[in-house]
């Protein structure tokens, strides 16, 4: 990304002017830092490396506030990933964005008709393909799908591009929520409780892999849910600023 004009304005009494090109070299284990550390180079032609604490702690500083303004919803079907988000949106003024929904919406067809036509497969690499996207914007809560975290792509773009809230149940709330789902093509079996189970064990340490922050929604009712979930999102962040 070269720098704007305005920008390397700022520059200019140590640099002279110089022309910078902004490098990402991602950085593991530090949440919504999309570019993670930077190294600040000469444009080719305008005599070689050089680097600037300043602004680079300015730029990283920037761009960490950008990127860490998404709220991104992990965890299983039925969890309440959807409920949870919009109320969160609405208290934070933010927009909410469901991910499944998202992929329905531009597909035409409903989720487990994706499954049956081109198998789960199939729907992954559209997901990961809209989670990309999704998680580029600004300003948004993103609840994702249960299986998103299986793609080791996709936990790393919500690793960098958000703070991750991982929401959780006991087996049986999870149940409970999703028996007269049809819309849970993974659940459609003879033993759901056994595949659930089977899931979870899959899935839950990808889950604590990425998050942030973890939350129990089962025990509670929605509204109280949301408000520990405000209040310990605002603590983290006025830690981090």
């Amino acid at each position: 990304m070269l720098l704007a004009p305005a920008d390397s304005s700022l520059l200019q009494p140590l640099h002279g002017g110089t022309a910078f090109v902004v490098h990402s070299l991602p950085a593991k284990g530090i949440p919504g830092l999309a570019a993670g550390v930077f190294k600040l180079c000469a444009h080719p032609g305008t005599g070689g490396p050089q680097k600037d604490l300043i602004f680079l702690l300015l730029f990283a500083h920037h761009v960490r506030m950008e990127t860490m303004n998404n709220i991104i919803l992990i965890g299983p079907m039925g969890v309440g990933k959807t409920t949870i988000g919009r109320r969160l949106a609405v208290a934070l003024g933010k927009t909410f964005v469901d991910s499944d929904r998202e992929i329905e919406k531009r597909t035409g067809v409903d989720i487990p008709l994706i499954f049956d036509i081109e198998g789960e497969a199939g729907f992954r690499r559209r997901e990961s393909r809209i989670l990309d996207e999704l998680t580029q914007r600004s300003g948004i809560v993103l609840a994702t799908g249960g299986g998103a975290v299986l793609d080791p792509e996709n936990r790393e773009r919500f690793r960098r591009r958000g703070v991750v809230i991982y929401l959780y149940a006991a087996i049986d709330q999870l149940l409970q929520r999703t028996a007269h789902d049809r819309k849970r093509p993974l659940l459609q079996t003879e033993d759901p409780r056994g595949r659930l189970t089977a899931i979870l064990a899959e899935r839950e340490p990808l889950y604590n892999e990425i998050a942030n922050l973890k939350v129990e929604t089962g025990a509670r009712s929605i509204g109280k849910t949301v408000q520990e979930i405000l209040s310990r999102y605002k603590k983290a962040d006025r830690g981090r600023s």
